[in-house]
């Protein structure tokens, strides 16, 4: 296996299992010889699997054949409420546990719509849910439509619907639609300029206008850095994340510019001991529209373009949508300001998000093999 396939795999523990040590990741990985599921399983219950290992290993040497290693999905089933001193007979109260977590497992599959005979890795089990919460309740998506709806629930965003002179706007949006398609996946043609000036003096002007955070830039806000998305169709989107801060410092404005179809573009509150339900909120973007993401929305919200069943067409584009994110490269986060790890790969910049009362602090962080910087 290759030093590439390594710092992806490590990079993907890392996702996982953030509390840990990056060294102690590292020598589980090699310990199994590079099998990543293996590696998530030993992690996810450590004495299990040291169990296991060392009784097989007994067992081959007796010639005596190996028991069945529970899988690890029996780890994620309901709990046993066969103790809450309910006075209801349950035929199935006194059964071996082996025997209840096999059944529960079925039960949960059934009612996931899952085939008995499918099999299941660690990947689905553990992978984030978007649509549920780490405790377990679902939370309705909160929809919000208007400026004032948005400015009211989120303070640190701004929707300017109608921003560009309406000719200005599909003139864009034809002339982008017709470079999209000599775009590669990271790369585009920027003639993006007409838009460029308009847009950094609303934003200059409403920062001036805000409370101010510490560690924003203090200078005027210039959009030096700008990257575009063509969404086909409504299958096409990206996850949660938070823009990486790197190159655009702590406490960054970030500026939105949608042409063509009306998609959601989504927020979910950052999970922590002060904020234990996660509300999640879709925001319509219609065609010229700006969204302006202010300080500490990429230190409390991870923002997403979910794939839609349905989206509101545009009568030029249809259902293509193109996302302009103008960002300020500050020139005291610089490229050779960035830590490198001992390996030499560069580092990324993170917020602390999920410690109550640690709000505003930072740290690097190996970036991980290919990541990339997607935007809304």
């Amino acid at each position: 296996m290759d030093s590439a396939d390594i710092d992806h795999r490590l990079a993907t523990l890392i996702s996982i299992f953030e509390e840990r040590p990056i060294a102690d990741l590292l020598v589980s990985l090699q310990a199994h010889n590079g099998d990543l599921e293996q590696t998530i399983e030993s992690l996810v219950n450590p004495l299990t699997t040291s169990i296991t290992a060392s009784t097989e290993s007994r067992n081959i040497q007796k010639g005596q054949p190996n028991r069945k290693r529970v899988a690890i999905e029996h780890y994620f089933g309901p709990p046993d409420r066969s103790g809450d001193g309910s006075s209801t007979s349950d035929p199935t109260q006194h059964e071996p546990p082996s025997k209840r977590l096999k059944r529960e497992e079925s039960d949960r599959k059934r009612n996931n719509g899952v085939a008995e005979n499918e099999e299941r890795n660690a990947f689905d089990l553990l992978k984030w849910d978007d649509d549920k919460v780490s405790s377990g309740k679902r939370l309705p998506v909160q929809t919000l439509k208007n400026p004032e709806e948005i400015s009211a629930k989120l303070p640190c965003c701004e929707l300017y619907p109608n921003f560009l002179p309406a000719d200005v706007a599909d003139r864009l949006l034809i002339a982008v639609l017709e470079e999209a398609k000599q775009w590669s996946q990271h790369n585009h043609q920027d003639k993006m300029e007409e838009i460029r000036v308009p847009i950094e003096d609303k934003v200059n002007e409403r920062l001036i206008e805000r409370d101010r955070y510490l560690g924003e830039i203090p200078c005027r806000w210039r959009a030096n850095a700008l990257v575009a998305n063509c969404y086909d169709n409504e299958t096409q989107g990206v996850g949660f994340h938070a823009d990486r801060l790197t190159q655009i410092g702590v406490m960054p404005t970030i500026a939105s510019m949608t042409l063509g179809a009306t998609r959601a573009f989504r927020l979910r509150r950052i999970i922590n001991a002060g904020n234990p339900m996660a509300q999640t909120i879709d925001l319509l973007l219609p065609h010229n529209s700006l969204l302006v993401m202010f300080p500490p929305c990429q230190e409390l919200w991870k923002h997403s373009v979910p794939p839609q069943k349905s989206v509101i067409r545009h009568p030029i584009s249809g259902l293509a949508r193109i996302n302009l994110t103008y960002r300020h490269y500050r020139l005291d986060y610089t490229d050779g300001d960035t830590p490198r790890c001992h390996c030499g790969n560069p580092c990324d910049l993170k917020p602390v998000m999920k410690k109550e009362g640690r709000i505003g602090r930072y740290f690097y962080m190996l970036a991980g093999f290919g990541s990339q910087d997607p935007t809304g």
